[in-house]
């Protein structure tokens, strides 16, 4: 996309610096904006143009004079040389009334941890009630694994005048594969597939303090390892949510309910351990590094009463310090430490801690 001298925007911005005595932004300042904040990113890319076009604050007599024709970086959320908005709600969900149908976006963390151990590896996965499988040989089932997930989400519906009403339809896939293990050529050990269809409603101003709610929304999930026979595990959920943020921290509070099937059920009590609900707070710094913490639970007492917690930090490895011929924008460094039940399907009804070391891709941890 580029600013043409006759478009409505370039007349637009002419119209704006009409008498006035800001200096014109140069069309470099002006592309630039366009290619941080292309298509149905308008809401930044105008605020892009209009940090532009702020007054630049007054130099300091000790300090030279500036150039003729140079402009001070904007004062605003927008930092035009990464491309970023102060809001990470915005980064990651857009504006509901500028976004196109079918554009593919990030949704979970996309990461891959070549070094995931297990501290006391399930030897013997068997459904709560159910027969157990025959033990796994150590040496087959290796504590040192790989994990890699892969998430992405895209518009349903088209473009129009709904408003701050959208849906979407949004897949994750978490595999454990024992890249490690020579002796058994390297298999895959563990995936699951969720493919997803979320309704979201964005509020026009819902505050309380510093909080702005984001998004209520609401969901059909379905979770499975696409196994047959004793190693089948899967389950169908509605998923209610709510999203909110304050400054670089935004928190996710989710609750379900299983939808129950006909048939043989694959995973008696499942939610007495993979849990009824969670909680994901994510904070990004100013430095750019990115902590998450998800803390599931069953929301029952006594001996059901189990759950789940999850760490994540990814630190971008894009700096003043790194080669520029080595720099891939979105290319973090990634750890992650889970404690709890649950942490895979195979394992629903299995308690123990993963430490994981990586890199992932994207801005969500």
């Amino acid at each position: 996309m580029r600013l043409r001298p006759g478009s409505a925007l370039a007349g637009a911005l002419a119209a704006a610096l009409a008498g006035t005595a800001l200096a014109a932004p140069t069309a470099a300042q002006m592309e630039e904006c366009v290619r941080r904040f292309p298509g149905d990113r308008a809401a930044e890319r105008r605020a892009c143009f209009e940090a532009l076009l702020a007054p630049a604050p007054p130099v300091a007599p000790s300090t030279p004079a500036a150039v003729e024709g140079a402009r001070a970086a904007p004062a605003t959320g927008i930092a035009l040389d990464r491309g970023e908005s102060v809001s990470p709600f915005r980064r990651l969900w857009g504006d509901a009334k500028e976004r196109s149908a079918w554009r593919a976006g990030e949704y979970q963390a996309n990461y891959f941890l070549p070094a995931y151990h297990a501290k006391r590896p399930n030897l013997a996965p068997a459904p709560v009630g159910g027969a157990a499988t025959a033990p796994i040989d150590p040496a087959l089932r290796q504590a040192t694994e790989a994990k890699f997930q892969l998430s992405l989400k895209g518009h349903v519906w088209p473009k129009d005048d709904r408003g701050s009403h959208d849906l979407w339809f949004g897949y994750t896939q978490v595999s454990h594969w024992q890249l490690w293990n020579d002796e058994s050529s390297r298999p895959f050990r563990e995936s699951s597939y969720e493919p997803e269809i979320l309704y979201t409603w964005e509020p026009k101003d819902w505050r309380a303090g510093a909080w702005r709610v984001g998004h209520l929304g609401l969901s059909l999930n379905h979770n499975s390892n696409g196994r047959g026979g004793d190693g089948s595990r899967s389950w169908n959920r509605v998923i209610g949510l709510v999203r909110a943020e304050s400054g670089g921290t935004m928190v996710t509070v989710r609750g379900w309910g299983r939808i129950k099937e006909s048939g043989k059920d694959d995973n008696p009590r499942i939610a007495d351990h993979y849990g009824r609900g969670d909680v994901q707070v994510t904070h990004e710094f100013a430095n750019g590094t990115i902590f998450s913490a998800l803390a599931r639970h069953s929301l029952r007492g006594g001996s059901r009463s189990r759950g789940a917690l999850q760490l994540d930090l990814s630190l971008p490895l894009c700096r003043s310090h790194w080669p520029a011929w080595a720099c891939v924008d979105s290319l973090r460094a990634h750890a992650q430490v889970f404690h709890g039940h649950a942490e895979s399907l195979i394992d629903y009804n299995h308690r123990d801690t993963y430490f994981g070391l990586g890199f992932s891709i994207g801005e969500t941890p």
